[in-house]
């Protein structure tokens, strides 16, 4: 899949409870608004997942192309995530 934006996102923090996530090359990903006050680092700690996505993504297939055929139980949990990931449905 190559429809997402391309590239390091970061986050962008505007106040306490909003956060921006944006490419490096300026390219609006999405908003991050926490519900309440309370609910502020929760809503860091979300913005700051989301924007590692892409990075999370490339080394998770850097890892699966060391050995593709592998049958362990972390390669197919591996496999699986790159799937849901790239919307794609993965065959168990």
């Amino acid at each position: 899949m190559s429809k997402y934006t391309k590239g390091k996102w970061m986050t962008n923090k505007i106040s306490d409870c909003l956060f921006h996530i944006c490419s490096l090359e300026g390219g609006h990903i999405c908003r991050m608004e926490a519900g309440s006050y309370d609910e502020k680092d929760k809503n860091k700690a979300n913005a700051q997942l989301i924007s590692a996505a892409p990075e999370l993504l490339e080394a998770c297939k850097e890892i699966q192309h060391l050995n593709p055929h592998k049958t362990h139980k972390i390669f197919i949990r591996l496999k699986q995530a790159i799937a849901k990931a790239e919307g794609l449905k993965e065959k168990q």
